[in-house]
């Protein structure tokens, strides 16, 4: 149960516990009873009081790294930088053993890439083998069941999006429909069966 604390006191205030370290050799900022190797704990939401900042004291020619390292010699699964002005990622996500952002990054531009390190669209996801992509779930085996892919030209965040490709569950998993809506109103459907059905009629596309 060996601890060493730093203790302080502005003024009449109460006395504080600023930095404790354990025996184990976990520290701890704010907490007495740090449970791994940092832990800082905050007494509000400002980030004056429930935070830390990583400064280059540099200007604006510097950067602040965050670094998460399995090991001081491997590569950075997790670096987060903070530059003006600068090109390079904000976020970079890598497995063990991979290059920047080959997990998930987030360019400076505000542009989120998966699986590459320079997304040139708001979202976007690279594969290196067939079937990968992106999967929409409805977790739900319930008949009628569906799930959306929606569309939203609007200036407004929160406009309920009125045009849509669904996907609807029927009695099986591979008993789905997939169906176009504008104007929330479903104007064709493509039945699992391969037949397309147009407002009230129906195109014979299946075999």
């Amino acid at each position: 149960n060996t601890r060493i604390d730093f203790k302080m006191r502005v003024g009449s205030a109460n006395e504080i516990n600023a930095l404790s370290i354990l025996g184990s050799g976990n520290v701890g900022i704010g907490t007495d009873s740090p449970g791994a190797k940092f832990v800082i704990t905050g007494g509000g939401g400002a980030l004056s009081e429930n935070g830390f900042q990583i400064n280059s004291g540099n200007g604006h020619n510097g950067t602040g790294v965050l670094e998460i390292n399995p090991s001081a010699t491997s590569h950075i699964p997790l670096s987060i930088l903070s530059k003006n002005g600068q090109t390079a990622n904000l976020v970079n996500v890598t497995s063990f053993g991979g290059t920047a952002g080959n997990l998930f990054s987030i360019a400076s531009s505000g542009n989120v890439g998966i699986g590459l390190d320079s997304p040139v669209n708001n979202l976007q996801v690279k594969t290196g083998s067939n079937g990968g992509g992106i999967t929409i779930q409805r977790n739900s085996s319930t008949n009628g069941s569906f799930a959306d892919l929606m569309f939203s030209i609007s200036t407004s965040d929160a406009a309920s999006p009125e045009t849509k490709i669904r996907a609807t569950r029927g009695t099986n998993y591979d008993d789905t429909d997939i169906s176009f809506i504008t104007s929330n109103i479903e104007r064709m459907r493509i039945i699992s069966g391969g037949d397309i059905q147009v407002r009230n009629g129906t195109v014979n596309g299946g075999e």
